[in-house]
């Protein structure tokens, strides 16, 4: 019987070792990838500034009919950058509209995929910025040149910029969606997953109790389980931080604006995995001293 209840003990604390470690890694992404709220602030983090800035001159200057052999980059260049630097709230906001919508669609909230972003506001404030360059720091080629035929030039720059702009199913196209709808399906297993796993837990702890039957041997049976799972974890979080910190660094194509934000990108991911083997760690020690304190305790009684 001794032998049966002791193989049982060692069952049960290595599954209960290997449960705590899958759900910290569960945790993770719950608190991480797999909330809407990280993921904002990590776009709000990033240069969308710059990014943004890339996209509009590029497109602004391919509509452009001015002849190649005038400078006009430059002072594209400008007026952009003062329209995206006047939006930069409006683009963050937006941006947390696309991914609260995207959200709800993979987690069931809505059926269909769809957000429509008004553009109007972007227009008006690349014409006023261009308006306010043409009246500052227009390139002497151009302020020879007659104003309609100025005009005439810069006019296919707002006309490239839409109304309205949905982002939907059909602008995705079936690749993308299928790959969405997949990570959907994925998200709903993992929830179940994720409770069925913490009921787990539960139930081993008590089939741990219930084998040792008394307050010392359990809390320091539980007690090294949890501070061992606490120590694993933290030097598992220590490894990843200077290995993939490592390979980044390595990284000379990353763009200028993701080469500050990936490592803190890779810091926050990991951080409520830092944070739970912190928790696993002070549990275990919490339970570790209480048995050791009724055992002093019952030494004293029964002396």
């Amino acid at each position: 019987m001794n032998f049966l209840k002791a193989l049982g003990l060692i069952i049960l604390n290595f599954l209960l070792f290997l449960s705590i470690s899958f759900f910290g890694l569960a945790f993770t992404l719950d608190q991480t990838f797999l909330n809407r709220d990280f993921t904002v602030s990590q776009v709000e983090r990033l240069d969308t500034t710059t990014l943004a800035e890339d996209i509009i001159r590029d497109q602004v200057i391919s509509q452009s009919t001015i002849p190649i052999t005038l400078p006009i980059e430059n002072f594209i260049a400008g007026a952009v950058h003062q329209t995206i630097t006047d939006l930069e709230p409006w683009l963050k906001q937006q941006a947390r509209d696309v991914i609260y919508v995207i959200y709800d669609y993979i987690e069931g909230k809505r059926q269909n995929l769809s957000v429509v972003i008004e553009m109007e506001v972007v227009k008006e404030q690349l014409e006023n910025s261009i308006s306010e360059a043409v009246t500052t720091s227009l390139p002497p080629e151009l302020a020879e040149l007659p104003p309609d035929t100025i005009e005439g030039y810069l006019e296919p720059f707002y006309d490239w910029i839409p109304s309205s702009f949905e982002i939907n199913e059909e602008l995705l196209g079936t690749s993308a969606m299928a790959q969405i709808d997949t990570l959907r399906q994925l998200i709903s297993y993992f929830n179940i997953v994720y409770y069925a796993l913490l009921g787990f837990i539960l139930l081993l702890i008590l089939g741990i109790v219930l084998i040792k039957r008394e307050v010392r041997g359990s809390t320091r049976s539980l007690g090294v389980v949890f501070l061992t799972s606490g120590i694993i974890s933290y030097g598992s979080v220590w490894l990843a931080k200077n290995a993939i910190g490592a390979q980044v660094a390595a990284l000379a194509e990353v763009p200028v604006y993701l080469q500050s934000w990936l490592p803190q990108l890779i810091t926050d991911f990991l951080h409520p995995m830092e944070l739970y083997s912190y928790v696993l760690a002070g549990i275990g020690i919490v339970l570790l001293i209480m048995s050791f304190a009724y055992r002093r305790r019952a030494e004293l009684e029964t002396g």
